[in-house]
């Protein structure tokens, strides 16, 4: 269900869609009084050919994270990218693009093989690949893209290896509007929308005792309120405006990323089910991740606790806008790097009377969070302790060591301390002796990483001159996917292989508004 909040953007953004339609652009059928409307029709750009800005490559893992316009070592991940069966040829282009030859690599598997980029090429692009054929249509549909950096050596130059644009050309004769091959539940899928108009169909199986939540990013795209709709259903294959259980089709309201995607909250279910989705430029060009999020309900769908001592009627106060974001910005957070397995659906905020007892809230039940009371000192800190997080006190804006004008930075520190509590994983640094796992969401507050280290990577990447002390455990077994799988693995859906290079990259979720507002907040 979505939040009564964002009604009056829905009912502005139908009067929008129903004026949209009085000249309904690629074929679209007008919708009647009693009529079904078709599905929407993906975008044919023959004869002239289009230039659609994406980003795919190293900007989306981790850099050295000392500096973040290098791209750092043991990465490797591939991953789809979708187009409509149109698309008969695409052209990439990189800019900036210095590697260490042969070993590090931007690739691109297409119909005839794989082009491989690496090397100091400078900017430039590639010559035309045919996406790869599905049967049984034998309809273009589908590249696989991927990144590979390995453990040693890096660019001559300073750069972030991309694909930063594509130039793509149609087929003369249109195919039908059919949907993709099914996507798999907590992996990455990209898709690239040529036009406004343009739509993708796919459609995923959602296990037996989960809950579901889809996310559209937008990576990038042209023009600056860019905006992308996600439609979802279980009797529909194709479903659209008139066809659908759930879509996501708010207005961009920024001009920016943050409101050019979507989210959906598919809710529970106890047998296994088919969902399909489509994912529709409602304006602009370019390119998207699609993710379907599963959690199994028997373990991590669970609700959030957070106690603020001495704090009524907390929703009113005028720090609460930027709490309320952190929060959920690091519930979001959480999900990215567990893969989707872990889901808060509901925060509920609990006013406790006095200060809680302790700066952990102990003599408040139940609460996991405390808003810790501005009886104790430190009251704007933050910190795990026997099975609870106490954060910043709801005053602290502008404080040290950390404060709610800064929403997007806290909500790091919020998921790092919450992968403390839920799975007592470690720290992977320490004071004086600096960063062993420079990218991980459990090295120090504040270092924009979003992810658990695996065993290729554990203890590679301290700061130049660290080295990481003696006592520290820098086994592969002791990093963060190593610990999960062998202690937690009955509560995920899915757990990344392990003996692969990179945890799948997942960087831009608190980057979603939408799928921000998707943990609803309750007060008592």
């Amino acid at each position: 269900t979505q939040h009564a909040a964002r009604s009056t953007q829905h009912a502005a953004r139908s009067t929008q869609h129903a004026l949209s339609r009085i000249a309904a652009p690629f074929g679209v059928v007008i919708a009647l009084a009693g009529d079904l409307q078709a599905a929407f029709t993906q975008h044919q750009c023959y004869p002239s050919a289009l230039i659609v800005p994406i980003d795919v490559g190293a900007s989306e893992f981790d850099t050295k994270w000392w500096t973040e316009d290098q791209y750092g070592h043991n990465q490797e991940y591939k991953w789809p990218l979708l187009v409509n069966s149109n698309v008969s040829a695409v052209a990439w282009n990189y800019l900036n693009f210095y590697s260490e030859p042969s070993f590090d690599r931007l690739s691109v598997q297409h119909y005839s093989g794989t082009q491989n980029l690496s090397g100091s090429l400078g900017s430039g692009g590639t010559n035309f690949l045919v996406p790869m054929f599905v049967p049984p249509t034998n309809r273009p549909r589908f590249f696989n893209v991927g990144w590979r950096s390995d453990s040693t050596i890096l660019g001559s130059s300073p750069s972030l290896p991309r694909f930063s644009s594509v130039f793509i050309t149609c087929l003369p004769a249109p195919n039908p509007t059919e949907s993709h091959t099914p996507i798999t539940v907590n992996d990455r899928w990209d898709g690239i929308l040529m036009a406004s108009g343009d739509v993708i169909y796919t459609s995923v199986t959602q296990p037996a005792n989960t809950r579901m939540y889809l996310t559209l990013d937008a990576l990038a795209g042209t023009p600056a309120n860019l905006d992308f709709d996600l439609y979802a259903s279980t009797t529909n294959p194709l479903p659209d405006d008139a066809n659908h259980q759930w879509r996501d089709w708010l207005s961009n309201t920024t001009n920016d990323l943050t409101t050019a995607g979507a989210a959906l909250d598919l809710g529970a279910t106890v047998g296994p089910r088919t969902v399909y989705i489509g994912v529709r430029s409602w304006r602009g060009a370019g390119h998207f991740l699609l993710r379907a999020n599963v959690a199994k309900t028997a373990y991590a769908v669970t609700p959030l606790n957070v106690c603020h001592p001495g704090v009524s009627n907390i929703q009113s106060h005028p720090n609460w806008p930027s709490a309320k974001n952190a929060i959920a910005g690091a519930l979001t957070r959480l999900s990215a790097a567990t893969h989707g397995n872990i889901y808060h659906t509901n925060v509920i905020m609990r006013y406790v009377a006095g200060t809680g007892g302790d700066d952990f809230c102990s003599g408040a039940v139940p609460c996991d969070w405390c808003m810790t009371s501005t009886a104790f000192p430190d009251y704007c800190g933050a910190q795990e302790w026997n099975g609870r997080v106490r954060i910043p006190n709801i005053s602290c804006m502008n404080s040290e060591p950390f404060e709610y004008n800064d929403p997007r930075g806290l909500s790091l520190v919020f998921a790092h301390e919450e992968l403390h509590r839920l799975f007592v994983l470690p720290d992977e640094y320490k004071d004086g002796f600096g960063s062993w796992c420079g990218h991980s969401i459990m090295n120090g507050p504040f270092n924009y990483t979003y992810r658990l280290c695996k065993p290729i990577d554990h203890c590679y990447d301290p700061a130049p001159g660290l080295i990481p002390p003696a006592e520290m455990d820098c086994s592969g077994n002791s990093s963060g996917w190593s610990r999960i799988a062998g202690l937690y693995a009955t509560q995920f859906v899915t757990l990344p292989n392990l003996y692969s290079y990179s945890a799948q990259p997942w960087k831009r979720s608190y980057d979603n508004l939408y799928a921000r507002n998707l943990h609803s907040f309750s007060y008592q």
